[in-house]
């Protein structure tokens, strides 16, 4: 059985561990997170498709929905 490609959810709850391991303020690490799980909504589910073409299109399109609202 092939190697599954590692999650995008996977990478942000480690980068978030890492600021809480690094000390960093309480406020930066809840501020990272709640943008990161926003981020999450619109991002490609494994982390080799999230790139910036990417995420920009998706970006765009939610944009698009909001204005025609």
């Amino acid at each position: 059985m092939p190697d599954q490609p590692p999650l995008t959810a996977d990478a942000v709850e480690a980068f978030v561990a890492s600021l809480r391991q690094r000390l960093v303020p309480a406020n930066t690490v809840k501020s990272y997170a709640h943008d990161l799980r926003l981020f999450l909504r619109a991002a490609p589910m494994t982390l080799p498709e999230v790139h910036a073409e990417t995420v920009r299109a998706r970006d765009a399109s939610r944009v698009r929905r909001c204005q025609a609202m």
